[in-house]
């Protein structure tokens, strides 16, 4: 027991001496404090950050942040893959290059931030560092790409464009194009076209012609596109055409009769112009309709005179007498004239015979002028065309070169 209280009091005793030595020094006037300034500079750094706690700071150099991506993703290895970097603040230089992976990875590069891959041929795993630079900063990136067996995602967002664009052709038919594109999934390895449910071509993009249609129905054409990747495929995309049919009309009962009709449209506007050439072209002993829809839109006050319709030789050859017509039905020949369009065409013109070598023939056209024909907001009709003299009931043009310009002028 002792020895522990002598113990005891050793400690007591160490212990106050202590206490009163710290006081000593405590009570001691402190020495004054030195400051010190340090520079330090790095010229790839955009800024310094510092932070911590006084005695334990640091000191952080703000450099080009930079992050780079791949697309697709998750490529398959039959996918080409574009690399991009983006980096904080941003650069104005770069350059790619392969920093380790199997051997084959594809190594073409480009010098901007983007670049494209090469699909290789077998599963690669590759890894790719991007070096950006702005000024005196830089940054770099890297990105891990792996090509694998798993079977790319099918194509996306697929879509055909056509020409023309509306599908619409007169019933002359004519040429005609399609043109497939898809806007995401994996990239597209093959295109698959059907035409009317069968198989027709491959190919991105195609062109086709279609016949002339001398029924009265239209005749539609389908085509189909499959856009596939590997085993995955979009799902198909159609466009339809339609080649209009010989509206029933007078066509089919002509007196005499017609070899042929072809078709066209001619718009409601000032200047429009309509040449039967480009519509299936107007051979000998036949005949050609223009359909001239007027807007719903558009109004006619009493006594007004709208404009008028010529029609003029085309081409060579020598002038031949035609008679033109306007009717509310298509090869409208029907003796006579009535404005109201019931008993016979509402205008009716010949070429004068022995003439210019391009004769015109005029239809004048009114929406309220007496004697006129009475036009009708948002109706139909037709500028009918033969190359017929039936004052001598003969035909005029014996040639394939009887062709003409239909136009339409306004009066404003």
């Amino acid at each position: 027991m002792r020895s522990k209280l002598l113990s005891a009091k050793f400690l007591s005793f160490a212990t106050t001496t202590s206490a009163a030595f710290l006081a000593l020094v405590l009570a001691l006037p402190a020495a004054p404090a030195s400051a010190a300034t340090i520079t330090y500079s790095d010229p790839n750094c955009a800024d310094f950050v510092l932070s911590g706690p006084a005695g334990a700071r640091t000191l952080t150099c703000v450099k080009l942040a930079c992050a780079a991506t791949a697309t697709p993703g998750a490529p398959g290895i039959n996918d080409a893959v574009t690399l991009s970097v983006a980096c904080t603040p941003s650069a104005t230089q770069w350059s790619w290059a392969l920093l380790g992976g199997d051997a084959g990875c594809p190594t073409t590069f480009s010098t901007t931030s983007q670049t494209a891959l090469a699909a290789p041929g077998q599963p690669r795993s590759c890894i790719y560092r991007a070096t950006s630079s702005s000024g005196q900063l830089s940054g770099i990136a890297d990105i891990t790409v792996s090509w694998t067996n798993v079977p790319p995602p099918p194509p996306t967002g697929c879509s055909i464009t056509r020409t023309p664009s509306s599908g619409n052709l007169p019933s002359a038919g004519g040429a005609i194009s399609v043109a497939g594109a898809c806007t995401g999934g994996g990239a597209v390895t093959s295109w698959a076209w059907q035409k009317n449910g069968v198989a027709w071509q491959t190919g991105q993009n195609q062109t086709d012609t279609l016949p002339p249609n001398t029924g009265a129905s239209a005749l539609t054409t389908t085509y189909t596109l499959t856009a596939c990747n590997g085993p995955s495929c979009a799902a198909p995309v159609q466009a339809t055409f339609s080649v209009a049919g010989v509206a029933a009309g007078y066509c089919a009962s002509t007196t005499p009769p017609l070899s042929g009709v072809q078709s066209g449209e001619l718009p409601y506007a000032q200047g429009a112009a309509l040449y039967t050439i480009n519509n299936g072209g107007m051979p000998a002993q036949s005949g050609f309709y223009a359909t001239m829809t007027v807007p719903a839109n558009a109004t006619f006050t009493t006594g007004m005179k709208i404009g008028q319709i010529n029609v003029v030789e085309y081409q060579d050859g020598a002038p031949s007498v035609r008679e033109v017509t306007l009717s509310t039905q298509p090869c409208d020949f029907r003796p006579s004239t009535d404005p109201t369009g019931v008993n016979a065409p509402m205008r009716r013109a010949y070429g004068v015979p022995g003439g210019a070598a391009s004769p015109q023939y005029t239809l004048a056209l009114a929406g309220a002028a007496a004697g006129l024909p009475q036009l009708v907001p948002g109706s139909t009709y037709y500028i009918n065309l033969r190359n017929y003299d039936p004052t001598i009931y003969i035909w005029t043009c014996q040639t394939t070169d009887c062709n003409a310009k239909i136009e339409m002028n306004i009066i404003p």
